[in-house]
């Protein structure tokens, strides 16, 4: 039997914590008497809780106490143990922690995820329930070219990479102004998981005025962050995307613009001119 519990913790920069559970205690066996050792019958008398809600640490940086207790009655007695999706590293550290009660004495972000307490106690396969750890914390904003530069008239594609759980709401910036799909700026949002967002704002057929900085901004119940991209203007035209199609993450294509297409085409045809130019000397 595999049972199944939600255990939510908020991360924040106040001194209050939001602590919600939504579980049941329910349990079962199979039908009829059993002689000799019984079919492992697992229960919980207690549903995952959060013991201590005192705070300790920086003030930028919460930090605290969750428990997740787990029961189970059979014969012979069975040995309890917890683990991690995938056999990842536990809180308390190694892959398995054995015993009834799993103590996380600081909850970071790193520790969301499923966690298995599994009871075994040689008869059959034994039996495990799982609990799902969020962790709900502040935007995190990344950029991973933070200078980009392109020529006048062609495109450009700058990037952010936000971790955020709950999803924050993502917007682009230039002179403090926030920007918006047109036929100067495209802007896309693709989500590789719950807690990442992959945001890129494409700068159409560049002109003077659009080059310098932009702001990515992602802000959620918990806080907010921003990360700086520059654009600026170069003599030769960098591809991609100028030249081509680009890909925004790893979702979806975008085709480049008409103007981005015949001043390609000109370079082109400038750069085979002169191959063509040099062979004859």
């Amino acid at each position: 039997m595999v049972l199944a519990g939600v255990l939510e913790v908020s991360l924040t920069k106040s001194l209050t914590w939001h602590v919600e559970v939504d579980d049941t205690a329910v349990t079962g066996c199979e039908e009829g008497p059993c002689s000799g050792p019984s079919a492992l019958l697992m229960w919980y008398p207690s549903i995952p809780s959060v013991l201590s809600r005192e705070s300790w640490g920086s003030s930028n940086e919460r930090v605290d106490c969750a428990q997740m207790e787990c029961y189970a009655g059979g014969f012979p007695p069975p040995k309890m143990s917890w683990r991690r999706e995938n056999n990842a590293i536990l809180p308390t550290g190694g892959s398995i922690y054995r015993g009834n009660i799993l103590k996380i004495a600081a909850v970071h972000k790193e520790d969301r995820g499923t966690y298995y307490c599994v009871a075994e106690n040689g008869v059959g396969k034994g039996a495990r329930r799982n609990i799902n750890l969020e962790v709900e914390f502040a935007p995190v904003v990344s950029v991973p070219r933070p200078r980009l530069g392109q020529a006048l008239q062609f495109d450009m594609d700058l990037e952010c990479h936000v971790e955020a759980y709950p999803p924050p709401a993502i917007v682009w910036l230039k002179d403090e102004v926030q920007l918006s799909n047109n036929q100067h700026y495209r802007i896309s949002h693709f989500a590789t998981a719950d807690e990442f967002t992959d945001t890129t704002i494409r700068v159409i057929t560049i002109e003077k005025r659009q080059y310098g900085v932009f702001t990515c901004k992602a802000q959620n119940k918990l806080g907010s962050d921003e990360g700086q991209v520059e654009l600026f203007e170069t003599i030769i035209p960098v591809c991609p995307p100028a030249c081509g199609t680009a890909r925004y993450g790893a979702a979806a294509a975008v085709a480049p613009s008409a103007g981005t297409v015949a001043a390609c085409a000109a370079v082109y045809a400038a750069y085979v001119f002169r191959r063509i130019a040099n062979t004859r000397h």
